[in-house]
């Protein structure tokens, strides 16, 4: 059982205070983390227990992590019960029984080191898994979570199909793109000028090659219906922009198939 935290009086661990990364598996092995602390600067108690967590919709793992003094990674950090890609929260506690947090980092997107072009923007995640009869699935996020394209494993060199054949691109990525696009604006009410949010990175990504304004809750009126036929309008002129823009496919990864 998940036991609660009490958030009274928190600090907030920064960015520049850790790095989540993703480890992808080998043989048979599940995904896998590691984080990387520095939180000295913070002044925590040396002996403030450490909890990192991981997450995704409503499954949640807890690792200990040592102290703030001793940071420490558990030897098993496999993903058994979370499916990808999940978001972190890193948490120190006060050195007691009442679970009160000192410090929080919530909502860390974990990364994948890899070498990326200049101007690459990672847009979502392409993951191998076996989807039966499917050769791909589109999951959208919730919150600041990317989007998730998963490609079927039991297709020899499908990772490699999706990020270099010029067909799959022209068959799959549209849909993803106004998939992506419909989730944003009509669901998640997304702005253009919005600075948080997966589709944050979609929309500048857009901006590269359809130059119509996104049309925004200012120009109606609240649940004006005339709003909505002006988004589809808008992500239908960005689709067909999209299929007429050459890019190198594996730019948009967070993490290529494996």
């Amino acid at each position: 059982m998940i036991s609660e935290f009490n958030y009274t009086q928190r600090k907030r661990i920064e960015s520049k205070h850790f790095k989540v990364e993703l480890i992808e598996p080998s043989n048979d092995s599940l995904h896998s983390f590691n984080v990387e602390l520095d939180l000295e600067e913070l002044q925590l108690p040396s002996d403030a227990p450490l909890v990192v967590e991981a997450s995704r919709g409503s499954a949640v793992m807890r690792f200990p992590w040592g102290t703030a003094g001793q940071p420490l990674a558990p030897i098993n950090r496999e993903l058994t019960d979370v499916p990808l890609v999940p978001s972190f929260r890193v948490m120190a506690l006060v050195p007691d029984d009442s679970r009160r947090i000192l410090a929080l980092a919530s909502q860390v997107k974990p990364r994948w080191e890899r070498a990326r072009s200049p101007g690459a923007s990672e847009l979502l995640y392409l993951l191998e898994e076996d989807l039966g009869q499917e050769v791909w699935r589109l999951d959208l996020p919730e919150g600041e979570e990317l989007p998730v394209l998963k490609v079927n494993s039991k297709i020899d060199g499908i990772s490699r199909t999706v990020r270099q054949d010029p067909a799959f691109r022209s068959l799959v990525f549209p849909e993803v793109v106004r998939s992506v696009l419909t989730k944003a604006l009509l669901i998640e009410e997304a702005e253009q000028g919005d600075e948080e949010g997966y589709w944050y990175g979609w929309l500048g990504f857009i901006s590269q090659f359809y130059n119509v304004e996104c049309p925004g809750s200012s120009e109606f009126d609240t649940n004006d219906e005339n709003r909505q036929e002006a988004l589809l309008g808008w992500i239908t002129g960005a689709v067909e922009a999209f299929t007429q823009y050459r890019f190198n496919a594996s730019d948009i990864y967070a993490r290529a198939g494996r």
